[in-house]
């Protein structure tokens, strides 16, 4: 355990190390801290490849939470379609949840009503984007530019070219974690 800022961050299993843009191999708690509070937002469906029930979710959070990724201080936004509303269930203490309508990528333009580039940049130090719908591109790029932090997190959906280009580190959900969701 190291301690940044007052607060233990755990080491991250060497599998769960990642080449960032730039290429070169670094620790991602160490690279994902720079300081400050981060906005979280959290495409659930994307996350576990569409099929967001309990189980899938309750894995998904889990490595989520031991990856370190979120910390004292961050606001984190989960959100999910109606059919899987229960799902939200499995989410942290503190996560807003979200419950959108059944139409496709419902979810993805409930959470970006829930951020506006303006809002966010005012208000936070970093942006994490835990979904690979190119959707959040935009989002992306205008926080970026704004000085933002911008980390993309890809899970078992496929990764936006746009979305992977916006972001400054990148976090890929292991393959182990994604094999166990159905």
């Amino acid at each position: 355990m190291t301690t940044l800022m007052s607060h233990p961050v755990p080491r991250v299993p060497h599998a769960w190390r990642l080449a960032p843009a730039t290429s070169r191999v670094t620790h991602l708690r160490v690279v994902g801290d720079h300081g400050g509070r981060f906005l979280q937002v959290i495409d659930l469906e994307n996350m576990v490849g569409g099929y967001a029930t309990p189980q899938n979710v309750r894995r998904f959070v889990k490595w989520y939470a031991a990856a370190g990724l979120t910390r004292p201080g961050d606001m984190c936004i989960a959100a999910v379609s109606r059919r899987f509303a229960t799902s939200l269930f499995e989410v942290p203490e503190g996560w807003l949840r979200r419950v959108a309508g059944n139409e496709k990528d419902a979810a993805d333009r409930m959470l970006l009503d829930d951020s506006p580039t303006e809002w966010v940049a005012s208000r936070f130090d970093g942006l994490v984007i835990a979904s690979g719908d190119g959707a959040f591109a935009d989002l992306a790029t205008g926080c970026r530019e704004a000085g933002l932090r911008v980390t993309t997190v890809r899970g078992k959906g496929a990764m936006s070219t746009a979305l992977h280009l916006a972001g400054q580190e990148h976090v890929s959900v292991p393959a182990r974690v994604l094999a166990r969701m159905a």
